[in-house]
């Protein structure tokens, strides 16, 4: 585990909420092309409500892709980071789970930018160390 894959796991989760976004998006798209009904009324209604429906079941499908490797990234995160220190745990995931930024972990955690800077380098190196 090295930083590189905790940045890749930040990445793939953004990548996530971004699909799950655009599928609300695509969902109110097709509840805005029925009538309270439920039924389209005009005459290429239902060909672009089928259009979005099979957009919506595409992403859908790409989104549960991206949350197993996410699942199987956020395990592999979780135990690398069991033999770290409280604050260095809660550190990395701060950062590289919850996306946070430098300031507001600093201020979570009570820490100097610089002293959280230094903890952050402790951390990656015993990371790296256990999982090789």
């Amino acid at each position: 585990m090295d930083k590189q894959r905790l940045k890749q796991y930040r990445d793939l989760a953004a990548e996530a909420e971004e699909l799950e976004e655009k599928i609300k998006e695509l969902r109110g798209k097709a509840e805005s092309r029925t009538w309270p009904d439920g039924m389209p009324h005009s005459n290429f209604a239902g060909d672009r409500t089928a259009s979005i429906v099979a957009n919506i079941a595409d992403m859908c499908s790409l989104l549960d892709t991206k949350q197993a490797e996410l699942l199987t990234r956020l395990t592999e995160i979780e135990e690398a980071i069991e033999a770290l220190e409280p604050v260095e745990r809660r550190l990395i995931r701060l950062r590289y789970i919850s996306c946070w930024e430098w300031e507001d972990i600093c201020e979570a955690i009570g820490y100097a930018e610089r002293q959280m800077f230094r903890l952050h380098a402790t951390a990656l190196r015993k990371i790296e160390k256990t999982w090789q």
